[in-house]
C-alpha cells in the first residue's frame, strides 16, 4: 500500500498532541517533515520521531518530495 506523506507546518501543541499522533496511527499515512520558525522545530521533530525539520515554512513548501 502506498502511503500519503505529510508535512506539518507547526510545532504548536495541537500538532504534537493530536494531529501527528493521528496521522501516525493511520496505515496509509506517514509524517515525514515538520516546519516552524526558528530552531525549536528540531526538538519537536526529535520528540515526534519526524526525520526532516525545516526552520521555515517556505523551505518545506519548496521541498519537491
Amino acid at each position: 500500500m502506498k502511503k500519503v506523506k505529510w508535512g506539518i507546518l507547526s510545532t504548536a501543541s495541537i500538532a504534537k498532541s493530536a494531529l501527528i499522533p493521528a496521522i501516525k496511527r493511520a496505515d496509509n499515512a506517514e509524517v515525514v517533515v515538520i516546519a516552524s520558525r526558528g530552531e525549536r522545530v528540531h526538538s519537536a521533530a526529535e520528540e515526534c520521531g519526524i526525520p526532516i525539520a525545516y526552520e521555515s515554512y517556505d523551505a518545506l513548501l519548496q521541498d519537491e518530495n
